[in-house]
């Protein structure tokens, strides 16, 4: 069964050359939407239970996965797994890397274990990090390490990756943080190239932003004005009208909820949807007002 692993663990030993530096609370397992129903059972033989989301089986599982990239499992002693399918839920990022692109080994515990190549990783690492606005300071510290010391070409070819897979701006944008925060030595004429555009620029200063707020990650609340700006950045750096698609499908999906419904009924969730948000918005509002 295909398997690999990413962030967590296998990232840290590439960045800081051993465990024990790079914090993380789970691990992130990808395969592919083949044998995602496969590896819940193999990994329920394990003890692992699946959390996120509960309750859903078979054909709601399976609409669950159309809609949402990743479940949570986690076994009696709290160690939790984060089972991947696709890297992303929005299509126009890294569409079709699985566990069967291009990998690279790494040792751990003295036995050798898969994770993305390098050319998938970084950029995987950078859509991650811009998902939530880099809001965790340690994503980009781990981004950081994983550049140290690589040339100018090399900075050029993770540039023109990060184009290819769909994140090209938030890829400059995070070259500038790690030159900023953490003074990644960037070649002159690269970073002042990266700086000239008007979107790289807003991105820099709405991640930092969301770095300086008190609350990183899934965390930030979603009506603050900080995750409003995070989520107007996506718009305004989105790479034609499918990757808007993309965010705003993202926006109108609740996943769980729209995989209860048949494929056949799939029109009665878009029916009631409208309704229940604009009925939701004076509650919306005092969320967002407390969240200031």
């Amino acid at each position: 069964m295909p398997a690999l692993f990413v962030k967590g663990a296998t990232a840290g030993i590439l960045a800081y050359g051993g465990l024990g530096v790079k914090q993380s609370w789970d691990i992130d397992l990808l395969t592919t939407p083949e044998c995602l129903l496969a590896a819940i059972d193999l990994l329920a033989c394990d003890g692992y239970e699946l959390v996120v989301p509960a309750g859903l089986t078979g054909d709601a599982l399976r609409r669950f996965a159309i809609f949402f990239h990743e479940a949570q499992l986690r076994d009696g002693r709290g160690v939790t797994v984060e089972l991947h399918w696709r890297l992303f839920s929005k299509l126009q990022i890294m569409s079709g890397v699985t566990a069967l692109s291009e990998c690279q080994e790494v040792w751990i515990g003295g036995r050798m274990v898969r994770t993305l190549a390098d050319e998938l990783l970084i950029p995987y690492l950078i859509g991650h990090g811009q998902e939530h606005g880099w809001s965790r300071l340690k994503w980009l510290a781990d981004l950081n390490a994983l550049l140290l010391g690589r040339s100018a070409e090399e900075f050029e070819r993770v540039i023109r990756q990060g184009d290819a897979m769909g994140i090209g701006p938030s890829t400059s944008a995070a070259l500038i943080l790690c030159e900023e925060l953490f003074g990644l030595q960037l070649p002159p004429d690269l970073s002042s190239r990266l700086r000239r555009h008007r979107s790289v620029e807003y991105l820099v200063r709405v991640n930092l932003a969301c770095i300086a707020y008190p609350l990183g990650g899934s965390d930030m609340p979603v009506f603050s004005r900080t995750q409003l700006a995070l989520f107007a950045s996506r718009l305004r750096v989105a790479a034609g009208w499918r990757s808007l698609f993309d965010e705003l499908r993202a926006l109108w999906t609740q996943p769980v909820v729209r995989a209860r419904y048949p494929a056949h009924l799939d029109f009665g969730y878009h029916l009631l949807r409208a309704p229940i948000f604009f009925l939701q918005i004076p509650s919306k509002l005092r969320h967002m007002r407390r969240a200031r």
